[in-house]
């Protein structure tokens, strides 16, 4: 993002999309609409200066030269309207935030910039997410997805519980590490890992395994969030979340391969053993299945990077959510369910005999789409 020196200055909100038909421009941020017409030399010219940002007295002066009193007096009245709509953002850049965090989150500035209010700025949202201080309990293949969005999102603080080493098998889905990490500390090799992606993100390790709640809430307290990302023991460990999260007054996620949530907020939402409860009263057989399969020896089903990926957006979103504020987490009270099988919505594209390419030559069975 670029510094401003003026606070004349003016440009269109990054997430503007901008429609034409030829006629007019229709402008859409969110719920709100604008229409420019007609669209002409003087409106294409407005818009590709506001875009770039501009002070109005000057492009009213520039569109006057060029165009005529008509079109500056129409470009002035567009620029306060398009301004009383919250079209028009005023660029600065606080001088509280490091200038290289703004350059770094500058396209989630842009993102934030369309829920702008006279109460919360863009940068408002950007430093509750600085300010962050979130627990991340787990470092495999789920908790690594999550560590590098957690980074993305742009939480200063992170605290990484981990009792565990680096396999060789852990890197078909765990982003963290790479094959020299292998016999190493997860822990120590995630941090490793963040300081050459966030060097300015600040990490707390804990080497150690948890054997209870109690053990966990001294490591959690005074954070921002808990995110369980470990899935042993099986359901203990959700119950133990939750009962150092209500202990220590910190709201907390379960992120697994299958179920996201609920977040937890102690004393406000329903938590993640409301989850099991509810589980409980459509199949009263389970406590004692799960009980049993503890005393099983643990197979392996296998896993995939694409799995970890596809709990990990839903958890990644709602927690972007919560933590910067600018909308409610969807698993408030809910629980968002993974289905690998059929997974995301299949819609039917079969060839199509106008494809400019193909020409539709593939044929309707799909039979082709196996690879030779």
């Amino acid at each position: 993002m670029t510094a401003v020196g003026t606070e004349t200055m003016v440009r269109l909100r990054a997430r503007t999309q901008l429609v034409s038909d030829g006629e007019r421009v229709i402008l859409r941020l969110g719920k709100r609409v604008h229409v420019l017409a007609p669209f002409d030399e003087a409106v294409e010219e407005l818009l590709a200066r506001l875009a770039e940002g501009a002070e109005p007295e000057v492009l009213s002066g520039r569109l006057a030269a060029r165009f005529g009193p008509a079109a500056a007096a129409a470009a002035e009245a567009a620029v306060n309207r398009l301004r009383e709509l919250g079209f028009l953002e005023e660029p600065h850049t606080p001088d509280d935030i490091d200038p290289a965090d703004l350059s770094r989150l500058s396209r989630l500035v842009d993102f934030f910039s369309e829920f702008e209010t006279p109460e919360t700025s863009r940068f408002d949202y950007i430093r509750r997410l600085i300010g962050s201080d979130v627990v991340v309990l787990g470092t495999g293949g789920l908790g690594s997805w999550m560590v590098y969005n957690l980074l993305c999102m742009g939480v200063g603080r992170l605290r990484l519980i981990d009792g565990d080493v680096v396999e060789a098998s852990n890197l078909n889905r765990s982003i963290l590490y790479a094959e020299g990490d292998v016999g190493r500390r997860k822990v120590e090799a995630a941090r490793d890992a963040i300081r050459r992606f966030a060097p300015r993100t600040d990490v707390e390790l804990h080497d150690r395994y948890i054997a209870g709640p109690d053990e966990l809430v001294p490591l959690i307290k005074g954070a921002d969030l808990l995110v369980g990302c470990a899935d042993t023991p099986p359901w203990l460990i959700r119950e133990w979340a939750a009962r150092a999260g209500r202990e220590a007054g910190v709201p907390n996620i379960n992120v697994s391969g299958t179920r996201v949530g609920p977040l937890y907020v102690p004393g406000r939402t329903s938590c993640q053993m409301c989850d099991w409860a509810a589980l409980v009263d459509r199949n009263p057989k389970m406590p004692r299945l799960v009980e049993a399969g503890r005393r099983l020896p643990k197979g392996n089903s296998g896993s995939l990077s694409s799995l970890a990926m596809l709990a990990g957006a839903p958890a990644a979103l709602d927690i972007f959510r919560f933590l910067s504020g600018y909308a409610p987490p969807a698993t408030t009270n809910a629980v968002v369910e993974i289905s690998v099988d059929p997974g995301p919505v299949t819609v039917p594209r079969p060839p199509h005999p106008e494809c400019p390419v193909c020409h539709g030559e593939g044929g309707q069975d799909g039979a082709g789409a196996a690879r030779p």
